[in-house]
């Protein structure tokens, strides 16, 4: 039995290896995304009270990192809920 690889096994490794590189990427934004949904979530909860299920809907729909971003630093700053618009 040969040890040595073959330039197609090296191909399929390598091919394996950007599909695990590529997964774990989407898998490491889609955490981050979960986790800006929750901050976003937990402080307006914190300043505003119990928000209405809508909202967090439209909290949980944000899909895009700076959307939630932008809208962390709105919930921090706005002085009601209305000011967020979103």
């Amino acid at each position: 039995m040969s040890l040595a690889v073959t330039s197609w096994e090296r191909k399929g490794m390598e091919k394996g290896f950007e599909i695990g590189v590529e997964q774990g990427i989407e898998q490491g934004i889609d955490q981050g995304i979960d986790a800006l949904q929750s901050v976003v979530l937990d402080v307006l909860v914190s300043r505003f009270g119990v928000l209405d299920a809508s909202l967090t809907s439209r909290v949980r729909a944000l899909d895009s990192l700076e959307s939630l971003r932008n809208l962390t630093h709105r919930a921090l700053t706005a002085g009601s809920l209305r000011e967020l618009e979103f």
